[in-house]
């Protein structure tokens, strides 16, 4: 009865963190398309609407659902406050853990240039950025659809290996 338990116990084990590997691919792509959601609504608040950059983030981090919105929160407190740094985009963008080094980069060095320059100058810059951006979300689309049903299943069947070794 124990190593019944046990051997269940090890199988869901492993296959929850065959599972959260994978999820970690599908949070990737999802924290890239809202990165490019929020370059576009900003760049279109910059063109047209004219609203302060606080504002334009906050207005589009409303819609996001991944842990890059709190990321975007504290941003836009920091321009608020007026302690906006590089060290403190960088800082946040950091915390986004299914992002990879490259990613993060991009993601930075396009929060960092958003209000240090003239309008013209600005638009050209998120237009670079979203294009790299969409450059890199077809990557994690390739890679999610590679990585995510094998880390799923390695999970799954290192589990069941182990269970047999006990059994």
């Amino acid at each position: 009865m124990v190593k019944l338990i046990l051997v269940i116990c090890v199988v869901l084990l492993c296959s929850i963190l065959g599972i959260k590997k994978a999820k970690k691919f599908e949070n990737r792509e999802q924290i890239i398309r809202e990165s490019i959601s929020l370059f576009k609504r900003v760049e279109n608040d910059i063109k047209y609407t004219l609203n302060a950059l606080p504002n334009a983030i906050e207005i589009a981090r409303q819609d996001f659902k991944t842990e890059f919105k709190d990321v975007l929160g504290n941003i836009s407190v920091s321009l608020l406050d007026n302690s906006y740094t590089e060290e403190t985009i960088i800082y946040n963008v950091d915390e986004l853990k299914s992002l990879k080094s490259y990613d993060k980069q991009i993601l930075s060095n396009g929060l960092i240039s958003l209000g240090k320059t003239d309008i013209e100058t600005q638009i050209s810059l998120i237009d670079n950025t979203i294009n790299t951006l969409t450059e890199i979300l077809y990557e994690a689309k390739d890679e999610k659809m590679k990585n995510t049903k094998l880390y799923r299943t390695i999970g799954l069947v290192a589990g069941m290996m182990i269970a047999i070794v006990i059994i």
